[in-house]
């Protein structure tokens, strides 16, 4: 059995502390699933300590100029 767990995140310093906490903290890390998309500049180092975990991790990271929120609206430039 497998947890996943989902994550939205908009230009959050505290992303990669969350998953390397919830993964050091679990008593099977190995089930543990993570799905992030993850809306921060280019230029941010994300997620590099946590890509070691033994939990698994899907990633996608949208420019916070390109997203389109929580909503999906659609933003104008």
């Amino acid at each position: 059995m497998s947890i996943f767990i989902s994550i939205a995140s908009y230009c959050d310093p505290l992303l990669t502390f969350t998953i390397e906490r919830a993964a050091r903290t679990a008593r099977h890390p190995q089930r543990l699933h993570f799905g992030v998309v993850d809306q921060s500049p280019a230029a941010t180092p994300r997620l590099q300590a946590a890509k070691d975990s033994p939990a698994k991790l899907s990633y996608l990271r949208i420019d916070p100029l390109d997203a389109r929120g929580p909503a999906g609206r659609v933003l104008l430039r």
